[in-house]
């Protein structure tokens, strides 16, 4: 094949498949390019480019100049040429330039010649990958069933009715599931991969586009657009929550996905290896929608931090053990649903709280009225309401003159060598939240307490205790 002839295939192709002409010939260049750096040899920044009319290349190596002696220490040498080569063909150059160098004429046509059927063949297939990337580039989220065609240490090679090839890499599979050469199987588009060799399509079983992809197949209102899917989150394999929406008044969002005696969630769990799926009614309310996500659990308040993005939700004690799932499964799920920190507190455990980080709660002993208006005044530290003005505390607080001087007194004459119970080493805040509920606010406090009387106290094995408690004896 010569030049004129490559012009011809050029235009033709573009024809045939339907793509501008310069589509067909900067792919030509790309693939000549990787054709001459294999001849040069690997690393060599080259140039090509083909004259539109008559089919010629035109080619330039690039080469930065560098020390003599050093191009051992290059990882790829033919990128660059020692200073004493380059200045026999540039006197002016110096270390750090660029030597730009014509290919000949004579070589790029032995190369055009000898590679002409390599060159065409790659082209097909560099622009059947293109074009098979842009049709699945605008289907991300689509559900598809496809044959294993190949198996791989790191991923399987899938391929669809119409011959496209699929990349399954192993980590979307759904865990322990095992497929063989020849099995059906249902996957969803997620992306596509660009390699050496052109654009990959990626798909996957465990991303939660591919819940909400067996969701659409399933249940005809979300296609027909009576219901939206809002998000979900899964734990392949394990369990998975979605949100839904009801964008027709007239039609229940869950229990149409639900189906007629679970028809139609079970058909999808089924294809997930049993994947248990929740399905809650979505709200614009992040607070509203915690509280349906972490159900079964029952929510007796919620408190919202929306700068932060965080919600605490408290609830009985009995309900601790739902709301958090096997292994923080449910609230993790929940948390990853709506997109915001979900944490969940008991009475008991935000009553622990709350006395700890107020720390003059833990000194006076007066009524609680007082220390909730002190807090609104942000005077929860000693040191804090010693140093407010009197007449303003006296006022907001609406004490008397001897009331005042009370507190003062107690906050004065508490010990100011107090030693903090997170300064031990072994503890951890859960345990010091089953200490505070007892009264134990110190280290010192602590240290009244014998092993014995430690491991009497509700949340805190025999092995804390004794850690503990040896780690404070330190501080007699």
């Amino acid at each position: 094949m010569n030049q004129n002839d490559i012009v011809l295939f050029a235009n033709a192709l573009a024809a045939e498949k339907k793509v501008p002409v310069d589509t067909i010939i900067t792919a030509i260049e790309k693939t000549m390019k990787q054709i001459v750096i294999r001849e040069i040899g690997e690393g060599a920044n080259i140039n090509v480019t083909m004259n539109r009319k008559d089919g010629t290349f035109f080619a330039e190596r690039i080469s930065e100049v560098v020390a003599d002696d050093s191009l051992n220490d290059e990882e790829f040498p033919e990128a660059y040429i020692e200073l004493s080569k380059a200045k026999e063909k540039n006197s002016k150059l110096d270390v750090g330039d660029q030597l730009k160098e014509t290919l000949e004429i004579d070589m790029l046509s032995r190369i055009t010649a000898h590679n002409a059927k390599q060159i065409m063949s790659r082209l097909l297939r560099d622009l059947d990958r293109e074009k098979t990337a842009q049709k699945y580039d605008e289907r991300i989220g689509e559900l598809l069933s496809s044959t294993v065609k190949k198996l791989t240490k790191d991923y399987l090679v899938l391929e669809t009715s119409d011959g496209t090839e699929l990349m399954l890499q192993k980590n979307n599979l759904i865990p322990k599931e095992s497929v063989r050469i020849g099995d059906r199987v249902k996957t969803c588009i997620i992306g596509l991969n660009d390699t050496p060799h052109g654009p990959v399509v990626i798909v996957s079983r465990s991303h939660p586009l591919m819940i909400n992809a067996l969701f659409e197949v399933e249940v005809p209102e979300i296609t027909d657009g009576a219901i939206e899917i809002k998000a979900s989150a899964r734990e392949p394999g394990v369990r998975a929550k979605v949100a839904v929406k009801g964008i027709d008044k007239r039609i229940d969002p869950i229990g149409a996905c639900v189906g007629m005696r679970g028809i139609r969630v079970q058909s999808i769990s089924n294809e997930l290896n049993g994947e248990r799926i929740d399905i809650i009614n979505w709200n614009d309310d992040p607070a509203r929608l915690a509280i349906s996500a972490i159900a079964p659990a029952e929510v007796r308040s919620v408190f919202v931090d929306e700068q932060n993005q965080c919600i605490d939700l408290l609830i009985e004690e009995d309900q601790l053990s739902q709301a958090i799932g096997k292994n923080g499964q449910n609230i993790r799920l929940a948390s990853q649903l709506i997109g915001w920190e979900l944490n969940v507190k008991t009475d008991e455990e935000e009553h622990a709280h709350n006395d700890s980080s107020n720390e003059i709660a833990n000194i006076l002993s007066v009524d609680e009225k007082i220390i909730k208006d002190l807090e609104t005044l942000s005077l929860t530290t000693k040191e804090s309401f010693l140093s407010a003005d009197p007449a303003m505390v006296i006022d907001h607080l609406n004490i008397s003159e001897e009331v005042y001087e009370d507190i003062k007194k107690q906050l004065s004459e508490s010990p100011d060598d107090s030693t903090s119970l997170d300064t031990l080493l072994s503890i951890d805040d859960v345990t010091i939240i089953h200490l505070e509920s007892v009264g134990v606010h110190s280290v010192e406090d602590l240290n009244k307490l014998t092993i014995e009387e430690i491991k009497a106290i509700d949340g805190i094995d025999d092995e804390t205790a004794e850690s503990i408690h040896a780690e404070a004896q330190l501080f007699i």
